[in-house]
């Protein structure tokens, strides 16, 4: 019955296989960052490029002992994240875009939201072109990870989350204190292969720049194709060298 029903299957099209290891071929990143870093060891988390605040109760669920400090520049955006924030303590909001240094930058707004960003739209000639398509542009303050944790006396970031659309390697550069100190303990953050953005780093030059400071490669998540086929986008999680050990204990 099996082999008739697998046969019946392959000629419509579906492969049925045996998948030996689950985890391997089924990875959700939350859960990742959970067995990493411990579901009750994390303390404090950046979520940077907060949106409504929907990404910080996603954390709080997995890490309930976490405070999730939320960075948001989009004033349209940021009053809905302060909602959330009213309404579920843990969630400290700031009105500003993370980046390499404290000042102010030019938000490019497009015609959705949750694509803007520090940089300019770049051309694809894909479907992406509508969703990053120049709408308005508005003045927002700046501020850098190591800033907000001088400022508010963090000692150490358990999970750095970046959703930056394209700016990611700033966000980095501006968190070069924690960073090299090791304070960081895991950074999931979306990474880009093709140009999206005008003049982003692409995903191999945020691994080059992590591994100056000893963090290395974990896992890609979420990927994303072009129609063509073509590998546009995903997050990733990378990790600092003294979980090195723990991370070699689970295999």
């Amino acid at each position: 019955m099996k082999q008739l029903l697998r046969s019946v299957l392959n000629k419509c099209g579906i492969e049925i296989r045996l998948v030996k290891n689950m985890h391997a071929q089924l990875r959700d990143a939350f859960l990742e960052q959970q067995r990493l870093a411990g579901k009750n060891n994390v303390n404090v988390v950046f979520d940077i490029g907060a949106y409504d605040g929907g990404t910080a109760l996603k954390y709080k669920q997995y890490f309930p002992n976490s405070t999730v400090y939320s960075f948001e520049p989009f004033p349209i955006t940021y009053a809905k994240l302060k909602e959330t924030a009213q309404k579920h303590l843990f969630i400290k909001p700031i009105n500003a875009a993370v980046a390499e240094k404290v000042g102010n930058a030019t938000l490019h707004v497009n015609s959705m939201d949750a694509t803007n960003s520090l940089l300019p739209s770049e051309t694809t000639n894909s479907y992406l072109d509508d969703l990053t398509k120049p709408v308005d542009k508005v003045n927002v303050a700046t501020t850098t990870v190591d800033f907000v944790c001088e400022e508010n006396r963090i000692s150490q970031i358990d999970i750095l989350k970046i959703d930056v659309q394209g700016n990611g390697l700033a966000v980095l550069k501006g968190a070069e204190k924690m960073l090299r100190e090791k304070k960081i303990k895991l950074i999931y953050i979306e990474i880009e292969f093709i140009q999206i953005y005008k003049g982003q780093p692409l995903m191999f030059e945020l691994t080059d720049y992590l591994n100056k400071y000893n963090y290395s490669l974990f896992g890609l998540y979420n990927l994303v194709h072009q129609k063509s086929g073509q590998l546009a986008w995903g997050d990733a999680i990378y990790y600092c060298d003294e979980l090195e050990s723990s991370i070699r204990s689970m295999n």
